[in-house]
């Protein structure tokens, strides 16, 4: 039997609020216009995704569970766009991946084997995170001991004990600070990026995971990585982007060539996190509209464990960068050559 991966640890955000939307090209607006209605009313967001694409968006939300009732009732869906029934859900995630594809793959994998399917995926500079409906969480907390270590925690039971009486320090955690202009420790750039992107259903997930597993081999960083619903929850549409095509066309060689879309020009990723990220509400729709005054196009961003990290494309990162260093305070920016 391999040998567990050794990760720093995992946590579990339990309950949340999972909220899905899609549309066509008129709907491209409505992950901003959501994601401000919420702020206002000093909602936060615990876990996001968002895609663009040419024939439209799709977008995933997750709101913590003491905020869940007060949102279903406040909260106004765009009418551009088709609602998805709010799930009661948990997030669960695994860090550090410092963009190894085998964090993935191995997390894919280890659903696949129990045909456990998750309802969406998030991956940031801090972590890779999976929404799940609630009734699964404890089969999925079991599942990623056998792929993973965590350190002194050596079964799904020695972590349940260690978090006894924490659950309300989750809970108490406030957007108490609101910068006008919040701030960030750092942008980082990645350039030269391939986007690819594919449809699967659960069957082929390991297919996937095979892919990825292939990718670490070859030494290819997963700079991006996100799965958002696809076909009423049936499937799910994954966005993911490496160095150079004839890295992304590891793909091809463990699914579908007509399933996979392999983008023409080269995209750019920005990662950042901020002091206020795990408890301030409005950053994403902050960044949104930055984007949209600027006149810029977002590929897909993605939100978790308090960090952002986006895809535009290569040839807007200066235009990003300005647009970004507006309505946030950074002091440093980093891959830009």
């Amino acid at each position: 039997m391999p040998r567990p991966e050794p990760l720093g640890g995992f946590k579990i955000l339990r309950p949340a609020l999972f909220l899905s939307m899609h549309g066509g090209k008129d709907a491209y607006g409505a992950p901003r216009l959501f994601c401000e209605d919420i702020a206002r009313h000093k909602i936060n967001l615990v876990f996001l995704n968002v895609d663009f694409y040419p024939h439209g968006t799709g977008a995933v939300f997750g709101i913590q569970g003491d905020q869940a009732r007060e949102a279903s009732r406040l909260i106004k869906i765009p009418g551009t766009v088709i609602s998805g029934k709010p799930v009661n859900s948990s997030i669960i995630s695994l860090f550090p991946h410092k963009t190894r594809p085998e964090v993935s793959g191995l997390l894919i994998e280890s659903l696949a084997k129990r045909a456990l399917m998750p309802l969406a995926f998030a991956q940031s500079a801090s972590a890779i995170s999976a929404a799940l409906s609630e009734e699964i969480t404890d089969q999925v907390t079991e599942a990623v001991f056998e792929p993973f270590s965590f350190g002194p925690y050596r079964t799904p039971e020695d972590w349940s004990l260690a978090q006894k009486g924490k659950e309300q320090i989750y809970k108490e955690v406030i957007a108490s600070y609101q910068e006008k202009r919040p701030k960030v420790y750092a942008l980082a750039w990645q350039g030269g990026q391939t986007l690819a992107r594919t449809v699967l259903r659960e069957k082929a997930f390991m297919n996937l995971a095979s892919a990825l597993h292939a990718m670490n081999r070859q030494g290819t960083p997963l700079s991006f990585f996100v799965g958002t619903p696809a076909d009423q929850g049936e499937s799910i549409a994954f966005s993911l982007t490496v160095p150079h095509r004839q890295n992304s066309e590891i793909l091809i060689q463990y699914l579908s060539r007509d399933s996979i879309e392999i983008g023409e020009g080269l995209t750019a990723v920005f990662h950042m996190n901020g002091p206020h990220f795990g408890d301030r509400y409005g950053i994403a729709g902050m960044l949104l509209k930055a984007f949209d005054n600027a006149g810029l196009s977002l590929i897909s961003l993605s939100c978790s464990v308090a960090s952002i990290t986006g895809v535009i494309a290569a040839e807007d990162m200066e235009a990003a960068t300005i647009a970004l260093s507006s309505v946030f305070e950074i002091p440093s920016v980093s891959g830009m050559n």
